[in-house]
């Protein structure tokens, strides 16, 4: 894919997920992988400011990157959540925070992964 459509797959599920307030920066990585571990894409958000950066590797087949691309958008959409467990984590002990923060990871993860199937069959 050409960063031009990573672009406009980008903006086409941003308003999708109706996240037109957020200003979405796009970064296009020249590969197959966005950094040594193997991932596909990552998306940094600052969920007060409603600003993100999605960085996305390109060099692969267009489903997977739309597919990767949803993956991503919707970590943002989840973002007001996970800004709202941060606030109630930081009155925990540590041990019970890390605890607390690795469940919570894991069913972002789950439920990001069960939304982006659902959706990417009907893209």
């Amino acid at each position: 894919m050409t960063k031009p459509e990573v672009k406009k797959l980008v903006k086409r599920w941003q308003d999708r997920l109706h996240l037109g307030e957020w200003t979405i920066e796009v970064i296009t990585i020249d590969g197959a992988e966005i950094n040594e571990e193997g991932h596909l894409a990552q998306i940094q958000r600052r969920v007060h400011s409603l600003e993100a950066r999605v960085i996305v590797a390109m060099h692969r087949e267009a489903s997977e990157v739309e597919a990767t691309i949803i993956h991503e958008m919707l970590h943002l959409v989840l973002g007001e959540m996970l800004a709202a467990f941060r606030h109630g984590v930081d009155q925990l002990s540590d041990q019970a925070a890390a605890v607390a923060q690795a469940d919570f990871d894991t069913a972002e993860e789950r439920t990001v992964s069960r939304l982006t199937l659902a959706l990417a069959e009907t893209s």
